[in-house]
């Protein structure tokens, strides 16, 4: 695999494949969108090149990452990452099928977060494993979530607005409920395109809408939310 070199600050970057899918804005938002305590253990499902988890650890590290990545070759991008920004002791990459996650890992977690691939399998030209739902659906990561989740775990999905409907389905039959919703726009009071969307298992109903995080102001310029992402590893929505 050929591949290129992500400078993430000063003293931290990622490698990634020269070619085919490289992570993007989504992972940053996600990455800031995470909220845990000190001690608690977090689980990714679909690590990709471990992006997300070395953000995290930049941002501070927590007891430990599992990081699930069923590709060969990017599980072991994942793993070179977390050792060459030196967070190895805690990121420890799992090969295998997110579906099979139950019995991948050691133990429960208290935090599980992905970012899915958004499209159906027949949607959007040639299918892709990180684009397209050939290896999971937003089903299988729903469920696999909830195998691995102690009870009042919570789990963190960035997802298209236009497939929220089938996430929030999904969360559900899984036992998990939806509690937060981040709306992500373009540009400052569009439309949402996206949603960082955050459930609790076994959860009462009760879904709370937050204000909407954006993306560039309406000149086009970048927004004091990426401009706070940048320097503090949070997303959050500033007045």
């Amino acid at each position: 695999m050929n591949r290129v070199f992500h400078k993430l600050d000063g003293s931290h970057g990622v490698w990634q494949p020269e070619e085919g899918f490289r992570f993007g804005a989504d992972a940053l938002l996600l990455a800031g969108a995470l909220r845990y305590r000190d001690g608690e253990r977090l689980c990714e499902l679909g690590t990709g090149c471990g992006v997300i988890p070395v953000l995290l650890g930049m941002r501070r590290p927590p007891a430990v990452i599992y990081a699930v990545e069923i590709q060969k070759e990017l599980a072991a991008l994942a793993r070179e990452n977390a050792e060459q920004n030196g967070f190895d002791g805690w990121i420890r990459v799992v090969e295998g099928d997110l579906k099979n996650a139950a019995s991948l890992l050691p133990e429960k977690v208290d935090l599980v977060f992905s970012n899915p691939p958004y499209r159906k399998a027949d949607q959007g030209g040639a299918p892709t494993p990180e684009r397209h739902e050939v290896l999971c659906g937003i089903g299988d990561v729903c469920r696999a979530a909830a195998g691995i989740l102690t009870g009042k775990g919570r789990f963190a999905v960035i997802y298209p607005t236009e497939r929220l409907a089938d996430l929030f389905v999904s969360l559900r039959q899984a036992d998990l409920e939806p509690k937060e919703l981040l709306p992500i726009t373009p540009v400052r009071d569009g439309a949402a395109r996206l949603a960082v969307v955050t459930a609790r298992k076994g959860a009462r109903p009760s879904l709370t809408a937050l204000p909407a995080f954006a993306l560039r102001e309406k000149d086009g310029t970048e927004s004091r939310e990426m401009r706070a992402l940048y320097e503090t590893g949070v997303a959050e929505v500033t007045k």
